[in-house]
């Protein structure tokens, strides 16, 4: 961690001398930048920065009127779609002849840094250096890749309550987005799927029947990779299925009639461990929240009513492990939140929430919710900040659900801007993010910025800033990634993707690689091979292995840690904890060598223990521990519950004398004849 200096360059408009001075350590020597734009890219090795330092000067040892700092565009390499496109981080004055530290307009990874002065003149530049470690100005490690930049429509990810950006159980990408064809002015929704992390994208259009506008777009992915879409067109709710990479007939829900040009019935879609789909959706002209349920071979149900509002509510849901929904629904007029949870024909009774405190002539409030593993409930809304920033600057806040009861109000942030459109999601470790846009940050504070914040270890982090740009309106609605059920071994790292207005495109940003490691499987003991949990263990110090996985490719394992419990929470005796170990490298789907038990004497007294494992990559990412193995030790296990007192015997009862047995009567057969 620290201050790290290119490793090579390269002066494409041989317009410098000295180059390698700029990054000799030395502030004593110095490249030379001759004239206008003389640009000089310096490459760095694999790491991720977001901020970097330069010292310079111009000709004559004066302050620089005017650099520019840029990285190649993410995703842009050789012959891609962006080669030669440049991202600039920064455009203005540099201080003479001391380092002066710049932020990056989010974290540039793997990627050359190119430095050049904008005006006229020669320059000196001395150093220059990137940052390799965390802290300060922060912002998720990741890298971005452009999906769509085809006239994309300018709120096309601003409704959190759909799901926009899901991933099933291959890895692959699904993100929907609206869009117009050139010359059209009705929006269309697209699909878009990625197999590279979000590298390059393949789009397609689910509808291109359709001519009325689509609205409300929501994605779901089952198990077996099928995508599933639903939008909303002013007419109906449409649903389209795209199976074996064919879309299908585009159906209508059952029983829906909306107010004609109604714009106000947001509909959510969700998928369940059972890949049965999940629909809820406000109604307009019944001002209710309804529901439709579709198993995986038959047709849509006929809807049922969820509760009556009396206004126009919109609605945002998830599903639990045991395939429960949970439902926040906002009615449109009286701005109260209402949570209801259930299943189909059995819901519970509407538990009142908060009540929006937005002054504005509309309420622009936008809100998100996530189910975490535990079944505790976290809901994010926008809504107006404290003291000074009260009552017409827009906030977000969070409120969560535990053992039944709401908490007060956390507000993720207090400040004179607008935030909006927030985006929740719990990953594998329980950590739980908020993505948004909003006003008031960075450099450009009057622009809308892209922003996230986590919560973990018992605290929120700081506001992370995705991206601050000088462009137009700036940038515009923010989604996260959902794995496609709760249920599925690991949850990404937070992934988002989002709208580059000033640009018109969508950008993916994250990177759902960049995590740990993966839950290792196949857990084994090698006195039993072919045993998962076995019995009758014999040899006190057992040897363990199991496989280790990482969706990361290319990455290696070179730590593990186990535990050995007496409970299956591993909130008993723990009877060994190696700690965070070494050992020689073990690819991705291999099995790591055997490990000596190395803890408290194991005796053969029929006590069963459990064990479990997880792996530390090589860019030190922790990963998931492993489902619980078991093993049982050879013996009967002594539990003094399970011997009875001795019982006090009786005293021994006197025999009767013995009777004299009476003479043999002599008995005569009969005779055969």
């Amino acid at each position: 961690m620290g201050w790290v200096s290119p490793t090579s360059h390269s002066d494409p408009g041989g317009k410098w001398t000295n180059e390698a001075n700029a990054y000799d350590g030395n502030v004593a020597t110095y490249a030379t930048g001759q004239g206008n734009n003389a640009k000089l890219t310096l490459s760095f090795g694999v790491f991720t920065t977001y901020k970097v330092r330069i010292y310079c000067s111009d000709i004559g040892g004066g302050d620089v009127d005017n650099i520019e700092i840029s990285s190649d565009l993410p995703g842009s390499g050789p012959g891609g779609p962006g080669a030669g496109v440049e991202w600039v981080h920064y455009r203005g004055p540099c201080t003479a002849l001391s380092w002066v530290e710049i932020p990056l307009n989010g974290f540039v990874k793997r990627w050359n840094i190119h430095v050049r002065k904008t005006t006229a003149g020669n320059w000196r530049l001395y150093e220059f250096q990137a940052w390799s470690g965390s802290g300060g100005y922060e912002s998720p490690a990741s890298e971005s890749y452009i999906v769509s930049n085809e006239n994309i429509f300018p709120n096309t990810l601003a409704e959190p309550m759909q799901r926009k950006l899901v991933i099933d159980s291959n890895g692959r990408i699904h993100c929907i987005f609206r869009r117009a064809s050139f010359g059209e002015y009705l929006y269309h929704v697209y699909y878009a799927y990625s197999d590279d992390y979000g590298e390059t994208w393949t789009i397609e259009d689910p509808v291109p029947s359709l001519s009325a506008s689509q609205h409300f777009p929501s994605i779901a992915v089952d198990s077996s990779g099928n995508v599933h879409i639903t939008f909303f067109d002013s007419t109906a709710i449409r649903y389209v299925k795209r199976t074996s990479g064919s879309w299908g007939t585009i159906s209508d829900l059952p029983g829906y009639s909306p107010a004609l040009g109604s714009s106000d019935n947001s509909s959510s879609l969700l998928v369940d461990s059972e890949n049965n789909l999940h629909l809820v959706s406000g109604y307009s002209s019944g001002r209710q929240a309804l529901y439709w349920t579709k198993t995986p071979s038959g047709n849509w149900s006929s809807f049922e009513v969820i509760a009556d509002f009396g206004r126009v509510p919109w609605v945002a849901f998830d599903i639990d492990q045991e395939n429960k929904l949970h439902i926040i629904a906002r009615d449109s007029f009286y701005k109260k939140y209402w949570y209801i949870c259930g299943t189909a024909g059995s819901w519970s009774t509407p538990e009142l929430i908060c009540t929006g405190t937005y002054a504005g002539s509309y309420p622009f409030t936008y809100f998100s919710i996530a189910v975490d593993s535990l079944g505790n409930i976290h809901f994010v809304v926008t809504e107006t900040g404290l003291g000074g920033n009260w009552p017409l600057s827009l906030n977000i806040k969070y409120y969560k659900r535990v053992d039944g009861v709401w908490s007060g109000t956390t507000h993720i942030t207090d400040i004179n801007g607008t935030q909006g459109n927030p985006s929740i999601s719990v990953d594998a470790q329980g950590r739980i993010h908020v993505m948004w846009h909003g006003t008031g940050w960075g450099t450009y504070t009057d622009k809308y910025s892209v922003l996230m914040r986590t919560y973990e270890s018992g605290a929120w982090g700081a506001t992370q800033i995705i991206l601050n740009e000088d462009k137009n309106q700036g940038e515009y609605g923010a989604s996260l990634l959902h794995a496609w059920h709760p249920s599925s071994n690991r949850l990404p790292e937070p992934v988002y993707i989002f709208n580059r207005q000033g640009s018109w495109k969508i950008q993916f940003g994250g990177d759902p690689h960049t995590g740990g490691p993966a839950s290792p499987t196949d857990l084994r003991l090698s006195q039993c091979p072919q045993e998962f949990n076995p019995i009758e263990i014999k040899q006190g110090k057992p040897r363990f292995s199991a496989i280790y996985n990482d969706p990361n490719t290319g990455d290696i394992a070179n730590n593990y840690q186990i535990q050995v419990n007496t409970a299956s929470d591993f909130t008993g005796t723990e009877m060994w904890n190696s700690g965070k170990t070494s050992m020689d490298n073990l690819d991705e789907g291999e099995r790591c060598p055997e490990i000596l038990y190395q803890g408290i004497e194991l005796t053969e007294d029929g006590t069963t223990y459990y064990w479990r494992i997880k792996f530390w990559d090589d860019e030190d990412n922790e990963g998931d521990w492993s489902d619980p193995g078991m093993f049982t030790m050879a013996g009967v296990k002594r539990r003094d519950s399970l011997l009875s007192p001795v019982r006090e015997l009786s005293p021994v009862r006197e025999l009767s004398p013995v009777r004299e047995l009476s003479p043999v009567r002599e008995i005569t057969l009969p005779s055969d004849n």
